[in-house]
């Protein structure tokens, strides 16, 4: 498998991580407790910002750039 094949799947991976926080993010359905972690608002965000950037730079590897 080439490295832009699996950045092309794996930047899927990280647009659903996107798409599940920002439902999270507009459900007002925060703070979860889960196994003892509790998920809050801010917490959230950071995750949303930071799976962004990964999504962001996956795809434009993956599609934009050439070599």
């Amino acid at each position: 498998m080439h490295k832009k094949d699996m950045a092309k799947f794996f930047s899927g991976v990280a647009v659903a991580k996107v798409g599940f926080h920002g439902i999270l993010a507009a459900s007002n359905a925060l703070p979860i407790t889960l196994l003892g972690f509790t998920l809050t608002p801010h917490y959230n965000l950071c995750i949303l910002v930071v799976w962004s950037a990964i999504a962001l730079f996956l795809i434009h590897y993956a599609w934009f750039k050439k070599h």
